[in-house]
């Protein structure tokens, strides 16, 4: 295998006009940008084609299709390389065509092409010399020599083998016993911590403690159990931060619309039957709803808004728990409310 590395190309983005003729378009652009060695890809349309195929019983390239009519090109690529003195535009394409409704894939080389719509993208490698030479055995001529140029562009043989062998002068300069060459020990930069007090520690857990006291105390059943206070049993200011996040976790969870809903709010909200002892509907009990029949409470909201689910279809409804007189009814098997219309 011949290969060659480059470390010096450049990148060309181009959108050929319409009407323009592929190899020749690209020659005046070569001779333009003096490019010698490079790759492209592209994409687009073209509004006539010439593609080849090679014969490999006859050893030579012979026409496999011709079209007048515009077609599209999924993928097109190629090389710049030199056969000589000659600049060689070496391009395959993937033409797509219908035929009665049939679509149909032909690949070939680029003879001849109109573009009718064509992007390209080009990389160039100006350090590299790509040249062709024939083959008697299959009767091609593929590349046949790449050469990297830098040796000759630059005089100084030393920038030369920097650039040619950096790999290597990277070792030396390692192995070397000049510490003006050699190693430097890396800097570390160290974050100053501050100095846990113990006596602080103590009074953010005492607080902590009654803050959970006080959360645990609003809410209700339904909800997530509040933080203990065998949860901030910290020996460690670390532990206690951890278990001060789990607080205000527990904190945001309860204090969701739909998570926890007070009595004190639901009496000042929802007016109930006169005479009965003071029960309130909560999450997941059943309410008989005068329309919807039986339904699940999902939901309630400020101001007495509420989300039931019909048990019959477990189509999902929102109410408002303010429209109805509320009368619990003892059923054994669960909690039941009968909403009556006011």
């Amino acid at each position: 295998m011949k290969y060659g590395a480059s470390i010096r190309s450049r990148h060309i983005v181009a959108k050929f006009d319409r009407g323009e003729e592929f190899t020749e378009t690209m020659l005046r652009l070569c001779a333009r940008e003096k490019i010698k060695a490079a790759v492209f890809t592209g994409v687009g349309s073209l509004c006539s084609a010439d593609l080849q195929s090679y014969n490999e019983q006859n050893q030579r390239y012979e026409t496999s299709f011709k079209s007048e009519t515009c077609m599209s090109v999924p993928t097109l690529t190629g090389s710049v390389s030199v056969l000589g003195s000659q600049l060689i535009i070496d391009a395959q394409c993937i033409l797509r065509y219908s035929v009665f409704g049939q679509t149909h894939l032909i690949s070939g080389h680029i003879l001849k092409a109109r573009v009718h719509c064509l992007e390209l993208h080009i990389t160039m490698f100006d350090d590299l010399i790509i040249e062709r030479s024939f083959d008697m055995a299959t009767g091609l001529a593929p590349w046949g020599k790449i050469q990297s140029t830098i040796e000759d562009e630059y005089s100084d043989s030393a920038l030369a083998f920097a650039y040619i062998s950096s790999s290597e002068r990277l070792d030396e300069l390692l192995s070397s016993d000049d510490n003006s060459v050699g190693r430097k020990e890396p800097k570390v930069l160290r974050r100053n911590i501050r100095p846990s007090d113990d006596n602080s520690s103590v009074k953010d857990i005492s607080a902590a403690c009654q803050d959970a006291t006080q959360l645990q105390s609003t809410l209700s059943h339904d909800a997530s159990p509040a933080m203990t206070e065998e949860d901030f049993n910290a020996s460690t200011r670390g532990e206690w931060l951890k278990a001060k996040r789990r607080l205000a976790a527990s904190k945001a969870s309860n204090d969701s619309s739909i998570g926890v809903l007070r009595s004190s709010d639901l009496q000042s909200a929802v007016p109930m039957a006169s005479g009965q002892s003071k029960v309130y509907p909560s999450l997941g009990d059943r309410l008989e709803h005068p329309s919807y029949g039986e339904c699940s409470l999902l939901s309630i909201a400020d101001g007495g808004g509420a989300t039931v689910k019909i048990i019959e279809n477990d189509e999902v409804k929102s109410i408002n728990l303010k429209d109805f007189s509320i009368k619990f009814v003892d059923k054994g098997d669960s909690s039941r409310f009968k909403l009556t219309e006011l």
